[in-house]
């Protein structure tokens, strides 16, 4: 998820009830909730670096226990707070686990098994954005501070936000179970349909920002992939989607999955879709496009690019993960 609603859940947490805990709850649990993201740091070393260390051992489960120590160390010598280490361990844990929980109901997923497996972790029902969590959280955070004009004018006790923390942690929980039970009902009407007289092979439905009946379908045939427009308030048209034939030149791309860098690319990507454009120079010489189709359907970003002679050399590799 997006590092605000990784904070604003951090401060739903100490308002239910951690903050009883310690005077610095707050501010463990907004830190700890943004902490495995530590390692965007990765960057520095280049987009390949990226996709290799972005949420993998910052976003293990057994790293967490070992992560949830450096805010402890942070208070304790950096900013000399006398906080007591059980205490600080234990609230900045069930942040970065909070953390964790939420990246793994995203289409992104994240290494769980970190580092002893290399396996995605993912249960895609919400969105890196969705629009629903971040309405109800500001709502809970802003709900002490309204509560405090109302009281001031009326001469009644504030209130401290506890009902509304509780409420919003509830409706996270609630929203992420009523988005899985519609995005399995979208994966089985995506499994059912033929498309062009062939059976999917895999089906995936990725949810979208803004609102929770409006998804993206993909399709994998031996064939082509195809991307849909879904909603359970219409009806499923398995014709009106966008194809994307697979290249039948098996050659060129044994040779282009040889590159070093692709083999990482296709470590971190689930949905390749392959593209073979020839190039002018040198004669014979093919360029394979190589991008996620859970992020793109145009190749705007995730994508790899490995040219290749008609030797079936490598002749130069790049990397694009950003828009």
């Amino acid at each position: 998820m997006d590092n605000l609603t990784h904070s604003l859940v951090g401060v739903a947490m100490a308002r239910a009830g951690l903050n009883r805990f310690s005077p610095h709850a707050t501010a463990l649990l907004i830190l700890s909730a943004n902490l495995p993201d530590l390692d965007i740091v990765s960057l520095a070393g280049g987009d390949l670096t990226y996709l290799d260390l972005h949420r993998h051992l910052t976003h293990g489960l057994l790293t967490a226990p070992l992560l949830a120590t450096l805010p402890w160390m942070l208070f304790r010598y950096g900013l000399r707070r006398p906080v007591t280490f059980l205490i600080t361990w234990l609230l900045s844990l069930l942040g970065i686990l909070s953390h964790l929980g939420l990246d793994f109901v995203t289409s992104y997923g994240t290494w769980l098994g970190a580092p002893l497996s290399g396996a995605w972790f993912q249960w895609p029902v919400l969105n890196i954005v969705d629009a629903a969590l971040w309405l109800v959280l500001l709502l809970a955070v802003a709900a002490p501070a309204l509560s405090k004009l109302v009281s001031g004018e009326i001469g009644a006790k504030p209130s401290a936000g506890r009902g509304w923390a509780i409420f919003a942690l509830l409706f996270t929980l609630t929203w992420i179970g009523g988005r899985g039970v519609i995005k399995g009902r979208l994966e089985q009407l995506l499994a059912s349909r033929v498309q062009q007289g062939i059976a999917p092979r895999r089906v995936l439905a990725l949810p979208t920002a803004f609102s929770p009946f409006r998804w993206r379908g993909l399709v994998e045939t031996d064939t082509f992939h195809s991307v849909h427009d879904l909603s359970l308030l219409f009806t499923f048209d398995p014709e009106a989607g966008l194809l994307i034939y697979k290249p039948q030149q098996l050659d060129i791309l044994q040779a282009a999955r040889r590159a070093p860098g692709l083999q990482r690319f296709l470590r971190f990507a689930q949905w390749p879709v392959y593209r073979i454009v020839p190039m002018d120079e040198p004669p014979g010489a093919q360029r394979v496009q190589v991008f996620d189709l859970r992020f793109s359907d145009d190749a705007s970003a995730f994508r790899a690019v490995v040219e290749v002679d008609s030797q079936g050399r490598i002749l130069r590799e790049n990397f694009h993960i950003r828009p």
